[in-house]
């Protein structure tokens, strides 16, 4: 029954026996139940204000420990909490809204303190309640006082879940007032901790940084890193440098990346972040370089087309030829060259290349050779997909790992199904020579073999 047709025939059903049925219903599940309370209160702005708070009450004043198993539904009862303050309160009464979500936030120690929150679900309720403060607050005149009243909230910011007070404060401040609690945090940031809180003036120059992209700021951001590390490390000189790419200015960008970038240890993130600056910038000569360290950095198809589209035609073969003669210089670690090969286009050479170098797929990452193997069927190429199989094959075995044995098989059944389309195994044993030293070498693996007990 579609969703259509449901809702047709229950309209039908008449709304006595829709109500009786939504009771029953909210008997036997506390966050249903809550939403159903939601739906019958809805257009009753006092008693639904009355409801939140009560539920927020049970939030915090909860005693028992919340497992890991339990936190995504504890997590899923605060969306459903803040799904109703955002739907029904904020709009109808944003100052009350502002003020339930102002608790709700103060919430978050005591709930924090009593849960496993490994997977982050109670904390991102938490950063969204953030973004729904500052809507709420935008929502009503502003007061004298809220700037402090978002300093006062980062100040108990323990548990990290009040980060977004600061990410999302110019929804609801100011520019003037933002800039007044980015020079507060900067105060604070230039004042050496006591022995054992170093970390206060870390978090205000953290602080500071976050309200700099609040405001859109990068100078105001680079100053934010200076004030702990007058010589910024390549990291922070990163930062600094996205920063000025995304607020600008980009030429700004492009003087900290190339502090980090001129030599041949330029990582790959950075040379991205300057080739996007050079790309913002039109500067063709700065972004040709930037293409080509890139794609001397790494077998990427992408970033090969990127760096061929900036060459002029008569150039490209060359760059071709170079490209594929490096991929044939890959030191012993063939699969990414030959996916590489084979994104480009250059299937036989992809063959060539893990044929010669077959002994070493057993040293690669499994599934990246599975991923070439399945790669070469697709493109037709028989016999060096039989190299990955046979290899993916004898690493489960020689490391005789039970578990693995039906993936084994399956690769064994992939070479039994790929051998009508060997012509020729070359310097491979062909099909019944490599089952027979397979039964040679692994003979005793009677496991295994007793998965493959249809083969000869």
């Amino acid at each position: 029954m579609t969703a259509d047709e449901l809702r047709r025939r229950l309209e039908e059903a008449g709304p006595e026996a829709l109500a009786s049925l939504l009771v029953e219903i909210a008997e036997e599940n506390g966050i249903v139940r809550e939403r159903i309370e939601s739906l019958a209160l809805r257009g009753d702005l006092p008693a639904q204000l009355a409801a939140l708070e009560r539920r927020l009450k049970r939030f915090r004043n909860g005693r028992s420990f919340i497992s890991y198993g339990e936190s995504g539904d504890f997590a899923r009862g605060l969306e459903v909490w803040l799904d109703e303050v955002e739907s029904s309160v904020i709009a109808a009464d944003p100052q009350s809204a502002w003020k339930l979500l102002d608790r709700f936030l103060r919430t978050d120690e005591k709930i924090l303190s009593r849960a496993d929150d490994s997977n982050g679900s109670i904390g991102d309720a938490y950063r969204r309640a953030c973004a729904l403060w500052h809507r709420a607050a935008a929502a009503f005149p502003a007061e004298p006082d809220r700037a402090d009243h978002v300093y006062e909230l980062h100040a108990g910011n323990d548990y990290g879940t009040r980060d977004a007070i600061l990410d999302q404060a110019a929804i609801s401040l100011s520019e003037i007032e933002l800039r007044r609690l980015a020079r507060t945090f900067e105060a604070e940031a230039k004042v050496s901790g006591a022995e054992g809180e170093d970390y206060r003036p870390l978090a205000a120059a953290a602080a500071m940084g976050q309200i700099a992209c609040a405001l859109e700021d990068a100078a105001l951001f680079e100053r934010s890193v200076h004030i702990r590390s007058p010589q910024p490390n390549s990291l922070q000189a990163e930062r600094i440098a996205e920063r000025y790419l995304q607020f600008g200015p980009v030429a700004k960008a492009v003087e900290w990346l190339r502090q980090t970038t001129d030599g041949s240890d330029a990582g790959v993130g950075r040379l991205d972040l300057l080739a996007d600056a050079y790309e913002k910038l039109d500067d063709a000569a700065g972004l040709l370089d930037a293409r080509r360290r890139l794609f001397e950095r790494s077998f990427s198809a992408d970033r090969f087309s990127q760096y061929m589209a900036l060459l002029p035609s008569d150039a490209r073969d060359a760059v071709r030829r170079d490209a594929l003669e490096r991929a044939a210089r890959c030191n012993g670690a063939p699969v990414a060259a030959a996916q590489f090969l084979l994104e480009i286009g250059e299937a036989e050479e992809a063959s060539r290349l893990v044929l010669r170098l077959r002994g070493h797929l057993p040293d690669e990452f499994y599934t990246h050779v599975l991923t070439l193997a399945q790669r070469f069927e697709k493109e037709g190429c028989a016999l060096p997909a039989v190299a990955c199989y046979r290899a993916l094959t004898e690493e489960i075995l020689g490391a005789a790992r039970t578990r693995a044995y039906r993936h084994a098989k399956r690769y064994v059944d992939r070479l039994t199904a790929l051998h009508d389309a060997v012509p020729d195994y070359g310097e491979l044993p062909d099909y019944d020579d490599y089952l027979a030293g397979l039964r040679k070498r692994h003979g005793r693996k009677h496991s295994f073999w007793r998965l493959l007990s249809d083969l000869p």
